[in-house]
This record gives C-alpha cells, sequence and structure tokens, in this order.
C-alpha cells in the first residue's frame, strides 16, 4: 500500500467521524438496557481514537516512503491492543498541558497506569461483551459480566478521550506539514510529547 501526506490527513479525519459514530450508537444501545453491547462499541471507539495518534505519530516522526516502517505501521493500525495502547496515552497529552496537578488528576493518572499495565485484561472485557464465555470457572453471558460500573468508565474514557483528539487535531492539523518539517530539522533524542510540546512553545 502507497501511504501520502493527503491520505493520511484523510485518514486522521475519518477515524474521528468513525470514533464519534461509535460513541454515538454506544450511547443509543446504553438508553434502551443494552450495555453489554453499548460497552463494545465505545471499546471499539477507544480503539479508533488511538488509530488517530497512530496515524498523527507515523505522519510526523517517520518516513512515510521506507518500506519497513509502512509495514510496522499497517500492523499498528490493525493490531487492537496497539490502538487501545495509543488512546490511553492520550490522557498523558492531558496531563502534558495541566499546570496544577491535583489529586483526582492524579488518580486519573493512575487509572490510565492501570489501563496500560492491564491491556489483555480490556480485549478480553471487549470480547467477554459479545460472547458467551468461561469467567470465573464457569459460563456466563455478557450481561452478567458486564457491570453498570464498567459500562459507565469505559463511556467516561472513551468521552473524554474522543473530546481529546477533536480538540486536539482541530488545531493540529493545520500545521501538521510545519510540525513535521520542525521535527526534520530538530532530530533530538526527546519523546513524541515533549517534541510536540516545544514545537508549539516555539510557535508561541
Amino acid at each position: 500500500m502507497t501511504l501520502t501526506q493527503n491520505n493520511l490527513k484523510e485518514a486522521i479525519e475519518k477515524c474521528l467521524l468513525n470514533a464519534q459514530g461509535l460513541i454515538d450508537d454506544a450511547t443509543l444501545l446504553k438508553e434502551n438496557k443494552r450495555k453489554e453491547r453499548a460497552y463494545t462499541l465505545f471499546q471499539l471507539a477507544i480503539e479508533e481514537i488511538g488509530k488517530v495518534f497512530r496515524i498523527y505519530a507515523f505522519f510526523i516522526f517517520e518516513d512515510i516512503t521506507d518500506k519497513k516502517a509502512v509495514k510496522k505501521f499497517l500492523s499498528d493500525f490493525r493490531n487492537h491492543k496497539e490502538k487501545t495502547r495509543r488512546s490511553i496515552a492520550i490522557d498523558y497529552y492531558v496531563l502534558l498541558v495541566t499546570k496544577d496537578i491535583v489529586e483526582d488528576k492524579l488518580q486519573f493518572l493512575e487509572a490510565s497506569a492501570h489501563e496500560m499495565e492491564n491491556i489483555d485484561a480490556l480485549n478480553d472485557l471487549k470480547n467477554y461483551s459479545l460472547y458467551t464465555s468461561i469467567h470465573s470457572n464457569t459460563f456466563k453471558t455478557p450481561n452478567e459480566i458486564i457491570t453498570d460500573k464498567l459500562l459507565s468508565g469505559i463511556e467516561f474514557r472513551a468521552l473524554t478521550r474522543c473530546g481529546v483528539a477533536k480538540s486536539f487535531m482541530k488545531f493540529s492539523l493545520p500545521f501538521i506539514d510545519d510540525l513535521k518539517k520542525y521535527c526534520i530539522e530538530n532530530p533530538i533524542n526527546l519523546t513524541d510529547e515533549e517534541l510536540i510540546a516545544n514545537f508549539w512553545k516555539d510557535l508561541n
């Protein structure tokens, strides 16, 4: 597959649009007391949001004409756990621009770290929300496993991450070519978050 700057930008916009559509459908299911299927769609929305940032990072920090880089990118793009991992990382962007860290934000960070450490369990829950499974040494339907608390938690994460992604991309996409140029001209060993923060600092 040949990737271009234009189709990568388009992919970001389509992923954001689809993520919002999945959230809207999940909300309808929740309102009609179909919590297990609502859980599924909220989780799929989270994965779709993760794809947004994987595409964004690939565009800015990698050579999109390099065959090995493209192969790795396409593998990540299809990997459910990698998409979830990327989406969880959005929480760190929220804290990156937060000046006054208070207790509830630290709890938010701790919850994100817990998610990052339990990617397999999150992926299992997505499967539990769809299929009759063996859980705690007994057969259980999705409705018996997916609780209101689990649904509430994943809904909050999906809504939060989608909101952050949409806002971030709204202001970043118009400058994405400049940001890529900046990173090429300043090849320093910093994390993605630090490079982006420095770029916006220079603009201001």
